[in-house]
């Protein structure tokens, strides 16, 4: 009882999860853009053009290359849906890899819970999250 009241605390003020499901990923595109990865023509695009990612950590293992192994697209992203992409990108399980489900890979906005504002954990990487438009 105690953990679980702990647990509900920590989701309150964003120190833990509210359940499992809930994951952190950057919105790349919104509903009528086009998204496209090809290596072969300088990495990820929307509406052809080139996103610019400062917050991509390119020498993490796996983060040096433009779509890092998963070309995809292009795909328009449908009205009312978003196209997500988590930075850390060769680990992360985003809309590439969903892209045959019923959406598409793309993510109904309304399933948006919100949005992040600062880094708490681990306590080394302590910090706000500004927000940055990789389309502009």
């Amino acid at each position: 009882m105690l953990v679980r009241g702990l647990q509900a605390v920590g989701s309150f003020v964003g120190l833990a999860p509210a359940d499992e499901n809930d994951l952190v990923k950057r919105v790349i595109a919104v509903g009528g853009q086009t998204v496209e990865c090809q290596t072969e023509d300088g990495g990820l695009t929307v509406d052809g053009q080139a996103l610019v990612e400062p917050y991509i950590d390119r020498e993490l293992p796996g983060n040096d290359s433009p779509c890092q192994g998963f070309d995809f697209g292009p795909l328009v992203v449908p009205e009312g849906n978003l196209w997500v992409m988590g930075d850390n990108r060769a680990r992360s399980k985003d809309s590439r890899f969903h892209t045959d489900d019923e959406y598409q890979g793309t993510v109904p906005a309304g399933n948006v819970v919100g949005k992040v504002a600062a880094i708490v954990f681990p306590p080394s990487r302590w910090g706000v999250v500004s927000a940055i438009d990789p389309q502009s």
